[in-house]
C-alpha cells in the first residue's frame, strides 16, 4: 500500500501529513503542484476536493479498484483517522 500526496509548499497540512505518513514508515510520494495550478484544478475538479493535501491511497487489489487504481482519503484530518481506525 502506497499514499500519494498532493500538496502545496505553503500549506501547513501537507506538511502535517507528509510528517504522519513519515512517523508511521508508510510508503508515500508526494506531488507539489504549487506551480500547476492548471493539474491542481482538475484534481479539484474530478474529485470534488477544494483543499490540499489530497491524499490518495495506491489499492494494489485488482478486485476493489473498480478502473481506478487511487482512491482519495481526503485531507490531513481525513488521513489521522484513516490511519488510527486501522
Amino acid at each position: 500500500m502506497r499514499y500519494i500526496v498532493y500538496t502545496k509548499k505553503d500549506c501547513p497540512y501537507c506538511v502535517k501529513a507528509l510528517q504522519l505518513l513519515e512517523d508511521k514508515n508508510l510508503q508515500w510520494t508526494s506531488i507539489d503542484l504549487q506551480n500547476s495550478p492548471d493539474a491542481l484544478q482538475s484534481l479539484k475538479e474530478a474529485y470534488s476536493w477544494k483543499t490540499v493535501p489530497m491524499v490518495f491511497l495506491e489499492n494494489t487489489n485488482i478486485e476493489t479498484q473498480r478502473g481506478n487504481p487511487y482512491e482519495l482519503l481526503g485531507g490531513f484530518s481525513d488521513l489521522e483517522d484513516f490511519l488510527n481506525e486501522r
